[in-house]
């Protein structure tokens, strides 16, 4: 079996660029589950948060503008999810 030297330029990438800039499907699917992995773990922890701001008439863990850019934060999520099917 004969064996393809590598070019020195491809040795020379970085993992990550490598991964980012990849056609093999495996490696693109992996990317697509983690990303939907990431997002959904971040939305999640937004709905936390909400629902802990909600659950006593005076609740205190988000006041103000963060209480208000969490809403609009968990809301991206939720479409693009729901837009996609």
């Amino acid at each position: 079996m004969a064996s393809i030297a590598l070019p020195q330029q491809a040795a020379r990438r970085s993992v990550v660029v490598e991964w980012l800039t990849t056609v093999d499907h495996k490696k693109i699917g992996i990317l697509y589950l983690s990303t939907t992995f990431l997002f959904f773990c971040l939305g999640g922890l937004l709905a936390l948060g909400i629902r802990t701001q909600l659950a006593t008439p005076n609740g205190t863990l988000l006041t103000g503008r963060p209480c208000s850019s969490s809403g609009s934060s968990r809301s991206s999520p939720v479409l693009g999810i729901t837009s996609c099917r």
